[in-house]
Parts: C-alpha cells; sequence; structure tokens
C-alpha cells in the first residue's frame, strides 16, 4: 500500500498514525507544501491520501498560493480517481 500526505507544516505530521503505518510496511510519500514541495502529477499509484492540519484554513489562498492547487489535487483523488482521503481539520466541504 503506498499512501501520500500532504502536510502544511513541520509539526503537523501523521505522528503516531504513521509509526503504525510503517510498521505495517506502508510506502509513505509525505509532500511539504509549506516547504514548497509540489504534489505529483500522477496521483493514480497512491493508494490514499492523508491531509495534515496547519495555521491556515482552505480559503487563505492569497497567504497561502499553493492551497489552490492542493485543493484541486484533493479533488482528483476523491471525485475522479474514487480514492480514500483522510483530512485532519482540512475541511473538504469547502472544496469546489
Amino acid at each position: 500500500m503506498e499512501v501520500i500526505i500532504l502536510q502544511h507544516i513541520k509539526i503537523e505530521d501523521p505522528g503516531y498514525i504513521k509509526d503504525l503505518m510503517l510498521v505495517d510496511n506502508v510506502k509513505l510519500t509525505t509532500i511539504e507544501l509549506d516547504e514548497g514541495e509540489k504534489i505529483p502529477d500522477d496521483l493514480s499509484k497512491f493508494d490514499a491520501m492523508f491531509c495534515m492540519g496547519g495555521p491556515m484554513d482552505t480559503y487563505m489562498e492569497k497567504e497561502y498560493p499553493w492551497l489552490k492547487e492542493e485543493k484541486k489535487k484533493i479533488k482528483e483523488f476523491v471525485v475522479d480517481l474514487k480514492k480514500p482521503y483522510l483530512g485532519f481539520l482540512f475541511r473538504l466541504s469547502i472544496i469546489r
């Protein structure tokens, strides 16, 4: 199994859940959006997506311009690819 993790700030990682997934040999790919890392174009290889929390809200695209692309990629993953998504304090309902 391969999981992509979208991280918004260094201290907001999956913590204990990450430890459990590693014990089960889940391959994790962490994208640190606040560090300028880009979400891969091809998301089809991932089995699930985790989206971690952070100091921003989903409407704060001016302050965090990468939010716009992130929301597009989440929508693609969930709606188009029909794959599971787990968001921690990141509201999918606001994504258009």
